[in-house]
């Protein structure tokens, strides 16, 4: 089960954090979506998700974390909380 799709392609989104904030973003055709604060969408993130660390150019750095989307969020807000980007892709 996926919490989001995308608009465009009905494909899985992900959410690409930045400090508390976050914009969905499709893992299959990169499509971005809208956008909001992480707090207001945490408790509806019941699938796995892989949380990786990005860098300015979307190359990926590391793992922040892997599990349930409410379990992982306290991890990928401490990672992105200096203005860093963490992916958070569907699985």
């Amino acid at each position: 089960m996926r919490n989001f799709n995308c608009d465009l392609c009905k494909g899985p989104a992900g959410l690409l954090v930045q400090g508390e904030a976050f914009f969905f973003r499709c893992s299959t055709c990169d499509a971005p979506g809208p956008g909001s604060l992480l707090e207001f969408v945490a408790d509806r993130l019941q699938s796995n998700y892989k949380a990786v660390l990005l860098s300015r150019s979307s190359e990926e750095l590391s793992v922040v974390a892997e599990g349930v989307g409410t379990e992982i969020v306290p991890l990928v807000l401490a990672a992105a909380a200096d203005g860093q980007f963490v992916w958070m892709k569907p699985q």
